[in-house]
């Protein structure tokens, strides 16, 4: 059994493994970005759905591209220049907002008939929007970042509190709203499969991730 354990740590935690997996994931998400802008083109209704879960999927494969491009410089080129690499580190993280905004508007999308953004929702973007241009401000203006240890304390600070607020505060009211609105019958039983279908594979590819 402690064979086993060590066999899989070592499996999960090894580069190219890794590499792999994040290349077929990225490969993936481009996949069905291509079907989803076919589709979105020919859709006369769900505009803001698709457009939303555009988003999701290319904010996705921004952090899909981010760890390829870190694994391969830490097996291949370690000593090539860090500011670069920090700066696409940091712009892949901006991304992360912008993904978890869309994917909370989508959510909730898929329970209205006429969406239209509500008041916690415009705060949101708003907040997300900050969380972005930090992110885009720092990798840009303190481009001239050498190593690890030359980040500045607010970037790690900021970023953590980023964390928080993607789980707690767009996840969780976005996920808790749709629910509710499920079980309280306020869709229709076609749009209520269709959502618990979505849900169940978002749940599996967070776990696969």
């Amino acid at each position: 059994m402690t064979e086993l354990i060590n066999i899989i740590e070592y499996t999960v935690g090894n580069p190219p493994f890794l590499l792999i997996l994040n290349t077929i994931s990225l490969t993936l998400k481009a996949y069905l970005l291509g079907n989803l802008f076919a589709k979105g083109l020919q859709a006369t209704s769900a505009k803001k759905a698709f457009v939303f879960l555009a988003i999701v999927l290319v904010s996705s494969m921004a952090t899909d591209i981010t760890w390829i491009i870190s694994l391969a410089r830490s097996m291949w080129f370690p000593n090539t220049d860090y500011r670069p690499y920090l700066f696409v580190v940091r712009i892949a993280w901006g991304f992360s907002v912008i993904q978890y905004q869309s994917l909370a508007l989508f959510l909730e999308n898929l329970t209205e008939h006429s969406f239209k953004l509500n008041l916690r929702q415009r705060m949101s973007v708003i907040i997300s929007t900050l969380f972005f241009s930090f992110a885009v401000a720092l990798a840009i203006f303190n481009f001239n970042c050498f190593s690890a240890s030359e980040r500045p304390n607010l970037e790690f600070m900021i970023r953590n509190i980023e964390m928080y607020y993607e789980l707690f505060f767009l996840m969780a009211p976005s996920i808790a709203i749709t629910l509710w609105k499920i079980r309280s019958n306020a869709v229709p039983k076609i749009l209520k499969k269709t959502i618990e279908s979505y849900y169940s594979c978002f749940y599996h590819s967070r776990l696969v991730m």
